[in-house]
């Protein structure tokens, strides 16, 4: 019987644990021939038990690692070491597929001799989860370093390990300026203690009433300045250590906005309670959502929350129903009042006049959901309208107003009597229809020069002034013209005073 024949006999010794054995087991010589294999062997090289005996073991690896394994082989069966772990290589199969395999090398001493047996044990499962972890790894610190806000990890005892480009941005330290440092050289000096009294609070209890939960504090630059920050915190378990995180975002600006939106909340808010005109918002339904103590005080009420509280319908204010038609149709199609006049009804029952302009209220999406607007009491001068008019109309000349294109504008009842037009007749036409032809053009250049320098002139008897009558007769006149100055432009108005009859 021969060596290899003796070796293999060794085997019975050992069979029942030989086979049992959930890697696979593959027994070789000094010189690296296969002496026997287990079932696990069997099936993750994929030969039977009886083809392997006698051959090299250097089958049952690509050829690129051989050199490897037969060198950790060799190392084994000339040391004293009982067993060699850790070496990382790939095993092939009798069909020629590859697989990544953790090898195990030890030594066993038999009656016939030393022999060695291998370990093998298929990693492929172990490689694919290291594989997804290192990709997971790759995008999570991806995902970290591209993040505008700082993210920030540190080990129980509150060190940094993890630092990324928002939190380099946000603090101004690099990343191996703070590695291993503690998180309080992030904190002004007035937190540091709470955060050591906090950390070992974990420690000790494992509770946190700040984890999980969204905080505003300060945070210190490496240049020394403050600047406020909002932070969320997070804390795991890894052993018996625990790790926290923190995200932290800088709202210097977000501050500052709000600072600013206060101060103009402030300032509207002035105008909007110490403003002459009223100011009101209503909704679609005409429901009175804000009222300013102008407005409240035109209507006869004691306060904004008193008026907001007793009126359902704000258009129930508009004495006539064509204004709260009129009031209603803006609010539902979104449109504009502009110089709106109506008359307005009191809490007491009178009455006064306004002018209004008004716009419609949307929410975020656009969609209409009333209306805003102010308004000025405009009674007095609505009064004195009406005394003018009355002036005019009594008034024995004929009065013509006119723009710089000659059109006339507005007339009086003696206009009308004088001239034998109705009112209706005259408004919009040129103002040469009340001259005789042959002194059209004559006027029309003075009438020119006039609206280039106007001052107040009169055209007497002694210049030959005529008009002439609806039914074609001519009469002397003596003419007054007056400029007037408007928001459209010089308007020029005339006193007509018919002197042949004087």
């Amino acid at each position: 019987m021969n060596e290899l024949e003796e070796l293999r006999e060794t085997r019975v010794s050992f069979k029942d644990l030989f086979e049992f054995v959930p890697d696979a087991l593959v027994v070789v010589t000094r010189e690296g021939s296969i002496v026997q294999i287990n079932k696990q062997a069997e099936i993750m090289f994929g030969y039977s038990k009886n083809e392997l005996p006698g051959t090299a073991v250097e089958v049952l690896i690509p050829e690129r690692f051989r050199e490897l394994y037969i060198e950790h082989l060799s190392k084994n069966m000339s040391s004293s070491r009982p067993l060699e772990s850790g070496l990382e290589l790939y095993g092939r199969k009798k069909d020629g597929t590859e697989f990544p395999a953790a090898v195990s090398i030890g030594q066993l001493q038999t009656e016939k001799g030393m022999v060695a047996v291998s370990l093998f044990r298929d990693i492929t499962e172990h490689k694919h989860i290291e594989e997804t972890l290192r990709e997971s790894e790759i995008r999570f610190r991806s995902v970290v370093q591209s993040a505008i806000d700082a993210i920030i990890l540190a080990d129980s005892d509150g060190n940094i390990i993890s630092w990324n480009k928002g939190a380099r941005i946000v603090f101004g330290y690099e990343e191996e300026e703070v590695l291993d440092k503690p998180l309080t050289i992030l904190m002004p000096e007035r937190y540091r203690d709470a955060h050591i009294k906090g950390l070992e609070r974990v420690r000790t209890t494992g509770k946190s009433s700040y984890i999980g939960k969204i905080s505003e504090m300060h945070g210190l630059r490496k240049d020394g300045n403050e600047f406020p920050l909002e932070l969320s915190r997070a804390a795991w378990k890894a052993g018996d250590k625990t790790f926290y995180g923190g995200i932290i975002r800088d709202i210097t600006e977000r501050r500052q906005s709000e600072e600013a939106l206060r101060a103009s909340e402030m300032k509207y808010r002035g105008i909007f309670e110490n403003a002459v005109v009223g100011i009101f918002q209503i909704s679609l339904e005409g429901r009175l959502l804000a009222a300013n103590p102008s407005i409240t005080k035109m209507l006869g009420y004691g306060s904004p929350e008193e008026l907001i509280a007793e009126i359902t319908d704000f258009r129930k204010f508009f004495v006539e129903p064509g204004s709260r038609l009129q009031l209603l149709r803006t609010i539902r199609t979104g449109g504009i009042l502009t110089d709106f006049e109506a008359q307005i009804g009191r809490r007491d029952g009178s009455k006064f006049w306004v002018l209004m302009n008004a716009t419609s209220l949307r929410d975020s999406s656009g969609n209409v959901t009333g209306l805003q607007g102010m308004w000025m009491d405009i009674t007095d001068s609505k009064r004195a309208e009406r005394n003018f008019q009355g002036l005019i109309e009594s008034l024995p000349d004929a009065i013509v107003a006119v723009d710089k294109d000659f059109n006339i504008l507005l007339v009086n009842a003696q206009t009308e009597k004088i001239f034998g037009y109705t009112r209706k007749e005259l408004l919009g036409k040129p103002y040469d229809l009340l001259i005789p032809e042959r002194f059209r053009e004559a006027h029309a250049r003075y009438c020119a020069d006039y609206f280039s320098q106007p001052s107040i002139k009169t055209m007497s008897l002694h210049r030959s002034a005529m008009a002439k009558h609806k039914d074609g007769s001519e009469f002397q006149v003596e003419i007054n013209m007056s400029p007037f100055e408007t928001e459209e432009g010089i308007i020029v108005v005339t006193d007509i005073h018919e002197i042949t009859r004087k």
